[in-house]
């Protein structure tokens, strides 16, 4: 069974996948929508507008907890289109696929830019993996990933 939220989010929300594969959501609780006019959303069987207070909340998936994730233990950190490169990593021989993940850039619920790129992978030697980057920029635009 999965964890649920501490407070509703209705409005400027979004969710962002941390670097150690937990998940930040942020956002409003539920907002009073009449621009215009005050609506009170307790008329509605809604949460009762509470001035916009924006919060966070930490989710930590479940397998976040599990003592048998491969660790990267080196990796270069700026690449080029095209490159080769090797990354150093606890159970290479367990991997299957290697992928960089773009950074959120979420507006209203909505990640113009999202996208997961599967890199091409060889095996390396012991704790070794060669991996290479797209040939083309339009595939990995310029800016920060996650491996």
């Amino acid at each position: 069974e999965m964890a649920t939220g501490h407070r509703a989010r209705t409005y400027h929300n979004t969710a962002v996948l941390m670097e150690d594969g937990r998940v930040m959501i942020a956002g409003h609780s539920p907002i009073n929508t009449a621009y215009l006019t005050f609506v009170d959303l307790q008329d509605f069987g809604l949460a009762p507008y509470d001035g916009r207070d924006p919060s966070f909340e930490i989710y930590t998936p479940p397998y976040t907890m599990r003592d048998d994730r491969p660790e990267i233990q080196s990796a270069p950190r700026n690449l080029s289109i095209g490159d080769r490169f090797n990354i150093k990593v606890d159970q290479a021989d367990q991997i299957d696929k290697a992928l960089l993940i773009r950074r959120t850039v979420m507006t209203h619920v909505i990640d113009g830019d999202q996208r997961a790129i599967e890199l091409v992978m060889e095996r390396g030697n012991g704790n070794k993996l060669t991996l290479k980057m797209p040939d083309n920029h339009n595939v990995v635009p310029a800016g920060e990933y996650m491996l």
